[in-house]
C-alpha cells in the first residue's frame, strides 16, 4: 500500500522542486512560521491559506505552462490516486464504448490502472474497476471471466453493506448463468436481486426491481414455464420506475406476452398483441420494432405461411444495421426456414452460411448448434448425407466440450434418422438406445 501524504508534504515537495525557500510563499497574511508549521503538519491547511501558497507558487510554475490549485493543494495524496483512477475509469468506459477496441492494448491498460488501484488499496474503486472489466468480457463472449469479476465486486458489497450493488451484482451474475443455459441457478440470482432491492430499499430499489423481475420472465420463457412466465408480466406492470427506459421493458414484455402465447398455440391471442404494438410503431425503439418483426415472422411460419413471415423478415431486415449483431443469426435462420419451405435449397445454404459465421462471430454456442442441426436438417432433405453426418459431428464436438446435454435427443435423433436412409440397422438401433433412458 503506498504511503500517504498529506497537503504540507505537498506543498514542501513543489517549493524543493523550484528551488524554493519557504520566505517564497509567504505574504503580510501568511508568515513563514506558519508555512513552516503547515510544511511539518503542525497546522492545518485551511482554503484561504491553500489560495495563497498557490498564488506564490504559480509565480514560478505558470512560467512552465503549469497551474497548481487550491484544490490540488487541498487534496491528499490518496485524494489524488482516487480523482486520477476516477478519471482513468471514466476514459476507459469511453474507450470500451466506441467499439472495436484491440483487446491485448486494451488489457494493457486494465492493467496498468489495476496496479495503481492495488498500490493505493482502495476498494470501491477496485469495485468500480471490475464491473467495467467484468461488462467488457460479458459483452465480448467471456462469460467465465465475466462472472469471476461480477464475484468479487459481490463479494465486497456484501462486506460493505452495499445493497443497491448487491442487487446488481445478483443480476449480472444471473446473466451470465442465463447466458450460458443454467437456467435453475439464473433463476436463483434474479429472485436474490429482487428480494435484496424489495427488503433494503437501495435508492435504486425500483430500478432493480423491474430489471429483476422482466429477467425471470426471460427465464421462465427459456424454460417453458409460460404460467409462471405470464404471472410475472403482471407482477411487472404493477412496478414503477420513473424512467423513460421502462417504457422500453414494458414495450418488450408485451412482446414476450405475444410470444408466450404464440408458443402454446393461441395464434389469434398472439397476432392481436403484436397488433397492438404495431399500432404504437412509432413509439417503439428500434431493438423492440425489430424483434416485433422477427415474431411475427415467426408466428406465420409456425402456420405454414412463409410468403407471409418473409414480408416481416424483410421489415426486419430493412432496419438489422440499427440493432445488435447478437440478433441477426437468428434471423437468418428465420429467413432460411422460409425458404426451405418455399424449396429454395441454394438460398437457404447461403442464408445458414451467413448465419453460422455470425454465430461464431458472436459466440453463441446454442445458435451455433442450432445452425449446425439446420444444415443437417437441409441436407437430410436433400439427401447429402454425408454433408449433414459432417455437421452433426462439429455439433457432437461442442455438446460434448461444452456439457450441453439438452442438445443430444436432437443429436442422436438427426444420427438415427440419417442412418435409417442408409440402411445402417445397426447404428440406428445404436443411437435409439442413447435416446431412451434405462429402466433395468
Amino acid at each position: 500500500m503506498a504511503k500517504r501524504i498529506g497537503p504540507g508534504e505537498k506543498i514542501k515537495r513543489l517549493r524543493l522542486a523550484m528551488g524554493l525557500t519557504q520566505d517564497a510563499l509567504t505574504k503580510d497574511e501568511l508568515s513563514k512560521s506558519i508555512v513552516s508549521m503547515i510544511e511539518s503538519n503542525k497546522r492545518n491547511l485551511t482554503w484561504h491559506t491553500a489560495q495563497i501558497i498557490a498564488d506564490c507558487l504559480n509565480v514560478y510554475y505558470e512560467r512552465l505552462g503549469q497551474k497548481i490549485t487550491a484544490e490540488y493543494l487541498m487534496e491528499t495524496e490518496e485524494d489524488e490516486a482516487r480523482r486520477t483512477i476516477k478519471e482513468d475509469i471514466k476514459h476507459l468506459q469511453e474507450v470500451i464504448d466506441k467499439g472495436n477496441v484491440d483487446q491485448q492494448l486494451l488489457e494493457n491498460t486494465f492493467d496498468k490502472i489495476l496496479n495503481h488501484i492495488k498500490t493505493w488499496g482502495l476498494e470501491k474503486e477496485l469495485a468500480d474497476f471490475k464491473i467495467i472489466r467484468g461488462n467488457f468480457y460479458y459483452h465480448n463472449y467471456q462469460y467465465n471471466e465475466a462472472l469471476t469479476e461480477y464475484l468479487d465486486v459481490l463479494e465486497y458489497a456484501l462486506r460493505s453493506n452495499d445493497h443497491g450493488l448487491t442487487a446488481r451484482m445478483y443480476n449480472s451474475i444471473a446473466c451470465v448463468y442465463k447466458l450460458q443455459m443454467n437456467l435453475d441457478t439464473a433463476l436463483i440470482h434474479y429472485v436474490k436481486a429482487y428480494d435484496t432491492a424489495r427488503v433494503y430499499k437501495p435508492k435504486d430499489e425500483a430500478k432493480r426491481k423491474v430489471l429483476a423481475l422482466y429477467n425471470q420472465i426471460l427465464c421462465y420463457r427459456l424454460m417453458k414455464r409460460y404460467d409462471l412466465a405470464l404471472s410475472h408480466i403482471n407482477l411487472l406492470r404493477g412496478l414503477k420506475w420513473d424512467d423513460p427506459y421502462f417504457k422500453v421493458i414494458l414495450d418488450k414484455t408485451l412482446l414476450i406476452e405475444g410470444s408466450t402465447y404464440r408458443d402454446i398455440g393461441n395464434y389469434e391471442k398472439a397476432l392481436k398483441t403484436y397488433d397492438k404494438l404495431q399500432n404504437n410503431e412509432r413509439e417503439l425503439n428500434k431493438e423492440t420494432l425489430f424483434l416485433l418483426y422477427d415474431n411475427y415472422a415467426e408466428l406465420f411460419l409456425l402456420q405454414k405461411k412463409p410468403r407471409e413471415a418473409l414480408v416481416f423478415v424483410h421489415k426486419a431486415n430493412e432496419i438489422k444495421k440499427e440493432v445488435n449483431i447478437n440478433y441477426l443469426p437468428d434471423l437468418y435462420l428465420m429467413e432460411a426456414k422460409c425458404y426451405s419451405i418455399l424449396k429454395d435449397y441454394d438460398l437457404v445454404v447461403s442464408l445458414l452460411e451467413n448465419a453460422l459465421h455470425l454465430a461464431h462471430r458472436v459466440g453463441k454456442e446454442r445458435v451455433i448448434l442450432d445452425m449446425h442441426f439446420a444444415f443437417a436438417d437441409l441436407y437430410l432433405k436433400t439427401k447429402d448425407y454425408e454433408t449433414a453426418l459432417a455437421h452433426l459431428e462439429t455439433a457432437e464436438k461442442t455438446i460434448i466440450e461444452k456439457d450441453l446435454s439438452t442438445y443430444k435427443a436432437d443429436l442422436y435423433s438427426f444420427y438415427s434418422n440419417i442412418y435409417l436412409k442408409l440402411g445402417d440397422d445397426k447404428k440406428v438401433e445404436e443411437y435409439l438406445i442413447k435416446m431412451r433412458r434405462s429402466f433395468l
